[in-house]
């Protein structure tokens, strides 16, 4: 796992009622409603 990664699961579990997930293969964080916030 690189730097980047470390740092992205780093902030994603800081983050309040968030879910990790994968989009289009990268990584990405969703909001409660499913929608795609945040893509690594």
């Amino acid at each position: 796992m690189t730097k980047n990664e470390e740092l992205f699961h780093t902030i994603a579990s800081e983050l309040f009622d968030v879910k990790e997930s994968k989009m289009f293969g990268a990584l990405c964080i969703k909001i409660p409603n499913g929608k795609s916030g945040v893509m690594f």
